[in-house]
């Protein structure tokens, strides 16, 4: 089931399947005439992810589809504590492949779970924020939120 929700972070289009998030997407969406009705637990469901988009730290069971390499980074990435970042050849060099720092960004903007699987928290080698599939203005954000770099 698709949802549409506005939070702090922007619009946000949110997929949930048999009791899983399968995709959590920033930017500019029609909002739907109606909202699907839903029972208890996907309505819980959907309350946690928004309250994780809101800043709660709360574990979320992931539906992540993708190829073996995908799934290997992302699964690296919800590794990555709140508060700290590393660089996309870090993260290479932790999955056994230390020249594959551009396989890390391509496998990151694959991401469908924007803020749950955290590609926010993985920058450049010499420290800058480099790319994020939803906006570099949204990645500082989280940053922000989560300590990494001052509020300006």
């Amino acid at each position: 089931m698709n949802f549409y929700r506005e939070t702090t972070l922007g619009p946000v289009s949110i997929t949930l399947e048999a009791g899983e998030v399968r995709a959590v997407q920033f930017g500019v969406m029609v909002k739907p005439v109606e909202q699907p009705l839903v029972d208890a637990q996907t309505y819980v469901l959907l309350q946690q992810v928004v309250a994780v988009l809101e800043g709660d730290v709360i574990e979320l069971p992931l539906r992540l589809i993708g190829s073996p390499w995908q799934l290997q980074v992302w699964r690296a990435l919800l590794n990555i504590p709140r508060g700290q970042v590393r660089s996309y050849g870090q993260l290479a060099s932790l999955l056994g492949r230390p020249t594959a720092a551009r396989a890390v960004a391509k496998a990151c903007a694959s991401n469908q779970l924007a803020v749950l699987v955290p590609c926010h928290r993985v920058i450049a080698r010499d420290g800058n924020l480099s790319g994020y599939r939803w906006g570099l203005d949204l990645k500082k954000q989280l940053l922000r939120r989560e300590e990494v770099i001052p509020a300006s």
